[in-house]
């Protein structure tokens, strides 16, 4: 749980200490990766919502603090969320260490909350995911909510 946290808000400060100063230089490339992300993210949503549930009961080995943080580096949501987050919330100029700090404080509180109601949630819903029409129902809701969440980057 705590690679999770600090790994996106460690992302997030490179994000937005990296690549602000890219965007400046270069404003097409904040479109393009927009752009880029909402095809991911209606490809993703799409294998979401037609994936199978795995009957495999293999005995997988935990995740530790260091493969969960770096893997928020390859998460391909949590980046673009990052960087929509900064390009939309942090400008350059006087102000820019003040929306910084405010946005990275925000993003740290937000993954404790997420990742705290996630893993009740994953508890509570063990008991559920056994059954094959709720696993089905299940993805299409979260389907569902990744779409609507498309809808954030162009408004």
């Amino acid at each position: 749980m705590l690679g999770v946290i600090f790994g996106f808000t460690f992302m997030l400060a490179v994000i937005n200490f990296g690549l602000i100063n890219i965007f400046k230089l270069y404003p097409i490339l904040q479109k393009g990766l927009i752009l880029t992300g909402t095809i991911f993210l209606i490809y993703l949503s799409y294998k979401i919502s037609f994936s199978k549930s795995s009957s495999e009961n293999d005995n997988l080995k935990p995740v530790n603090f260091v493969e969960t943080f770096l893997y928020q580096f390859l998460n391909p949501k949590g980046v673009i969320v990052a960087i929509i987050a900064v390009s939309t919330y942090v400008e350059s100029g006087g102000n820019f260490i003040s929306y910084s700090i405010w946005l990275l404080s925000i993003a740290f509180l937000f993954a404790v909350i997420s990742i705290i109601f996630w893993t009740i949630i994953g508890k509570f819903m063990r008991k559920f995911a056994t059954n094959e029409k709720f696993i089905k129902w299940f993805n299409y809701v979260m389907s569902a909510l990744l779409l609507s969440c498309i809808a954030t980057f162009y408004y």
